[in-house]
């Protein structure tokens, strides 16, 4: 039975549900787990089952990381560049206020001053080396290493107290080495890493957080509503916006709306239709009573005249009279009873009587019970059964009435001098065929399924040359589907019809003999 609507008191109000039309109740703001709806037997890629916060993950943390990482190098490249042009500027400075104090000594040869300004730049720990040579080029005094890859080199001209640059007195070198400048750039690199991370991991847990409220937690409250709509309930999702997100979700709260009222039309629909079948099983039993009391009067009363059962009726014409109100009757009783089994079987209502019975003597009988009207229209009635044929476990009485129907049909589209049969053989897997054949007009392929169709018609009314409602073939494949019988067809116009109906292999009993 459907699920009643929920009330909209069922969870607490919100301000924005106020002013909404009352219906389904709202989704609660709650965690509601993973955004993956599996479906069953459904096989997903790890990536393809991945959760959606996994999925935006794997994208932008290392989308951040590569931009945190290109801005890292940036800094660290710009800072290195600084700090080289730092370590040049202050080597060429400390090289000209020496080459200026070393100007007054060097022109007076004064060995033991010109020594202790040169060794005043060893206390300086950026510099590793330097060296003072005369106006020739011969080494004055010195220490330490000139050359390396960490080292810079700075070189100037000594000139005269006097004179200047004019006359020159000698050249001092003066080597500084990047060392400290490298361990400084270390240090650097690990604070800014390590404050770059810190921040790439406040700027991702902001961005998830933010995702989480804005994106997340109203899919969730979607998914949820669809997990309850699977239950027939009708909740709507309260959540306000008016991005494209918001747009999904009023366009949900619609949906929800009209499967709503949906819903609620196809109850009516359902409880009218219910209505409708309880009033024609009641007007058929009512019928199906009104009708049989008196035909079966008028039958018992046609067959007593045709019998002359109290003395002779006077005249002949009387007695094919009552022949034929009694041929007419059974007719319209047979109508009637096709017609209540047919409305029985709709309704699921029709209950066989199951039980193993012998498929030829169920032939047999078949047989013999039309073979007058085989006779009576001038045909051949063969029946084949083949020894030893296990047993049937079904209805009889229903079996019996899908052969009487096919036979009934045979006889009826074949013209006389044609052949009329009925067959059973064993089938491989099993199971057993039923086989009725005949040498009739036959019909074509695409009129078959109008055939099995209830009060289908192959010929038109107006020109129907044979009798019947077009119920005795929808009654035969009701019949067989109620069995787990299969019903086929093979028919040309002008060569014949084979109906062959397949039981299958469950439905065969082993008899011992």
């Amino acid at each position: 039975m459907p699920v009643p609507d929920a009330k909209a008191s069922d969870y607490p109000p919100h301000p924005a549900s106020e002013g909404r039309e009352p219906g389904g109740d709202d989704i609660p703001l709650t965690s509601l787990g993973s955004l993956r709806p599996l479906l069953p037997g459904q096989r997903l890629s790890w990536m393809g089952g991945a959760s959606l916060q996994v999925k935006l993950a794997l994208i932008v943390v290392p989308v951040m990381i590569l931009a945190l990482c290109i801005l890292l190098i940036v800094l660290m490249t710009s800072a290195a560049e600084d700090g080289l042009n730092a370590l040049g500027t202050r080597a060429t400075v400390t090289t000209d206020v020496q080459v200026q104090a070393l100007s007054q000594p060097l022109w007076e040869l004064n060995s033991p001053q010109i020594m202790r300004i040169v060794d005043t730049l060893a206390q300086d720990p950026d510099i590793v080396g330097a060296r003072l040579l005369d106006e020739t080029g011969k080494f004055i005094h010195g220490f330490g290493r000139l050359e390396g890859s960490d080292i810079i080199t700075v070189t100037r001209v000594v000139p005269h107290p006097v004179a200047r640059a004019s006359v020159p007195l000698g050249q001092l070198t003066v080597a500084m080495s990047q060392v400290s400048l490298n361990e400084t750039l270390r240090v650097q690199l690990l604070s800014a890493g390590a404050a770059i991370a810190v921040g790439a991991a406040l700027m991702i847990g902001a961005v998830f957080l933010s995702l989480q409220q804005l994106v997340f937690r109203p899919l969730r409250m979607m998914l949820r509503a669809i997990e309850r709509i699977e239950n027939r309930e009708w909740p709507s999702v309260r959540w306000e916006s008016h991005d494209q997100l918001g747009v999904v979700v009023a366009a949900f709260n619609r949906m929800v709306k009209t499967l709503r009222s949906n819903e609620r039309e196809l109850r009516e629909a359902m409880h009218a239709a219910e209505a409708a079948a309880r009033a024609k099983d009641e007007f058929l039993a009512n019928v199906s009573h009104e009708l049989r009391t008196p035909l079966n009067a008028i039958l018992g009363f046609s067959e007593v005249l045709k019998s002359e059962m109290f003395g002779p009726l006077g005249s002949d014409r009387y007695r094919a009279y009552a022949g034929d109100v009694f041929t007419s009757g059974t007719h319209l009783l047979e109508i009637i009873n096709d017609i209540l089994d047919l409305s029985k079987v709709a309704a699921g209502k029709f209950e066989l009587m199951e039980q193993p019975f012998d498929i030829d003597h169920t032939i047999d009988s078949c047989a013999q019970l039309m073979r007058d009207r085989a006779t009576s229209a001038k045909l051949a009635l063969h029946t084949d059964v083949p020894a030893r044929l296990p047993q049937l476990f079904g209805d009889e009485l229903r079996i019996k009435q899908v052969l009487i129907n096919l036979l009934g049909n045979a006889i009826k589209f074949t013209m006389p001098g044609g052949q009329v049969w009925v067959a059973a053989r064993g089938r491989e897997d099993g199971g057993v065929d039923l086989i009725v054949g005949d040498t009739g007009i036959g019909m074509r392929p695409q009129d078959i399924p109008k055939a099995l169709s209830a009060f289908g018609q192959i010929e038109s009314v107006l020109s129907r040359s044979h009798q019947g409602t077009g119920l005795g073939l929808p009654l035969v494949q009701a019949f067989c589907e109620m069995h787990q019988a299969k019903l086929t067809i093979d028919s040309s116009p002008g060569v014949g019809t084979i109906v062959t109906v397949t039981f299958p292999g469950h439905r065969v009993r082993a008899v011992a003999f």
